[in-house]
């Protein structure tokens, strides 16, 4: 297991919550909906000690909950840094930032998801993240 699960199953368990948007609000970390250019769905920001995540506004729910989930990860795997600042040079991060994300929504498999695809397209996830906790489960 790494540590993006490993974070994830430990506040799934400290607040009875796999939510990402309800934990990110437990965990008092604000989260903004907003008007984001096309190339943007969310980033992670800590202002002045305050950690805010920023969603698109124009995501369907399952959609937004994996961004959400996505950023929440890099709030807690590497809170000192602004994800909007990650480049290309980053992908571990951000598949680090994906596999917290998958191990949040994934804790508890939605209703009628029988296969990687299928969960694709409930939770809005990369398909490689959830390969990786699928394949676990």
């Amino acid at each position: 297991m790494t540590r993006a699960e490993r974070e994830a199953h430990q506040l799934i368990a400290l607040y009875h919550e796999y939510d990402p948007e309800k934990l990110a609000e437990k965990m008092g970390v604000l989260t903004i909906l907003c008007d984001l250019p096309e190339s943007v769905e969310g980033f992670y920001h800590c202002y002045r000690g305050h950690p805010i995540i920023y969603l698109a506004d124009r995501l369907p729910p399952c959609r937004r909950r994996a961004v959400c989930g996505h950023e929440l990860g890099h709030a807690i795997l590497h809170g000192d840094i602004n994800s909007l600042l990650l480049d290309d040079t980053d992908e571990k991060l951000e598949r680090e930032a994906d596999l917290f994300s998958a191990a949040l929504l994934l804790s508890e498999r939605p209703e009628g998801c029988c296969d990687v695809q299928s969960l694709v397209q409930a939770t809005g996830l990369p398909e490689t993240a959830i390969r990786r906790v699928y394949d676990m489960l």
